[in-house]
């Protein structure tokens, strides 16, 4: 539907020459294209505007909306129809006007002053959490370090130990050889020199 209404709009445009001349049939027909969905306002007695396809346009929006969303629109209890204004502050419009711009200014300085306290909170709790957050980092580092130091002190002993049982089983196996070599030369017949 878009694209036929773009083509038809571009057939009925008139040429850029015309463009300041008076509505010609190509706009009179354009602005009946989009008035086309919207033929039930004219019969309820609703005038749009002929002169401006844009207004034609808009003119149906709230309407547009309430059917796309299949819900009325609703009006906000916590704000006031017109918004308070410091001439309303000052007493400009008038004693009531001005007692209600007093309580709506009131009213916002404190809910300002929540909401600033809220930002607050809400900045000291991030605040708290990254320094928890780093905390965690530095304890979980230095955990992995000391694991890192203690596995390194383990191996470390391990292979002392292990060069200290080589060494002890070299000496051990040095004293046996000795040992043996000294029984050997013991089982050996003497040779005694000649007389």
């Amino acid at each position: 539907r878009a694209d036929q209404l773009e083509l038809k709009l571009r057939s009925l445009s008139p040429p850029p020459s015309q463009a300041g001349a008076a509505p010609s049939a190509g706009a009179m027909a354009i602005t009946l294209a989009l008035m086309e969905p919207y033929n039930g306002l004219i019969k309820k007695g609703m005038r749009m505007s002929r002169s401006n396809p844009s207004l034609n346009a808009s003119f149906g929006l709230r309407e547009f909306s309430q059917l796309k969303k299949g819900t009325a629109l609703e009006k906000s209890d916590s704000t006031p129809e017109l918004a308070m204004t410091h001439i309303d502050l000052l007493g400009g419009n008038g004693a009531r006007k001005q007692r209600q711009a007093e309580e709506f200014f009131k009213h916002k300085k404190v809910e300002d002053a929540q909401k600033h306290q809220e930002e607050r909170i809400l900045e000291e709790k991030k605040r708290q959490r990254k320094l928890n957050q780093e905390a965690k980092r530095r304890r979980q580092k230095e955990e992995e370090e000391a694991k890192q130091l203690a596995e390194e002190e383990r191996l470390r002993k391990e292979f002392e130990y292990r060069a200290e049982q080589r060494l002890l089983e070299t000496h051990r196996e040095r004293e046996a050889k000795v040992q043996e070599e000294r029984e050997w030369q013991g089982r050996q017949p003497v040779i005694f020199g000649s007389c």
